[in-house]
């Protein structure tokens, strides 16, 4: 989303400002924790235009085809495999299915009484 917006940018003093809060915020702080999943020749293509003080709208762009391939690969295979996954699939199926039940409920309720709920004959959920 910041890279958007980077991208978005016209003047050449704006992207160079945002550049730099980018690289700082981002990508100099994977490196210096050692975390930083992406090659150096992404980190060098986006430090030597910063220097010369080169600003292009893609000047990301290495990033995003490194973050967009990665993606693709193996990661997003062991995703779909996780227990998170699962958790994930279980959760919207219970929250398909309370919207169901209550959309259910308010088309078959007709009347609350003091012996009980009167209900209308079985009629089928019609989608919203």
């Amino acid at each position: 989303m910041v890279i958007k917006k980077y991208e978005q940018l016209d003047s050449d003093e704006e992207r160079l400002k945002s550049a730099k809060q980018i690289f700082d915020n981002y990508i100099m702080k994977e490196l210096l924790s050692s975390t930083h999943p992406f090659s150096e020749e992404a980190v060098e293509s986006v430090r030597h235009k910063l220097t010369k003080r080169e600003v292009p709208s893609n000047l990301f762009e290495p990033y995003i085809v490194e973050i967009l391939n990665s993606l693709r690969g193996d990661i997003f295979k062991r995703f779909l495999e996780s227990e998170k996954f699962t958790r994930f699939c279980q959760w919207k199926n219970v929250e398909l299915n309370i919207n169901t039940v209550v959309h259910a409920m308010i088309l078959l309720l007709v009347l609350c009484g003091v012996h009980g709920d009167v209900l209308k004959g079985v009629r089928k959920v019609e989608d919203a």
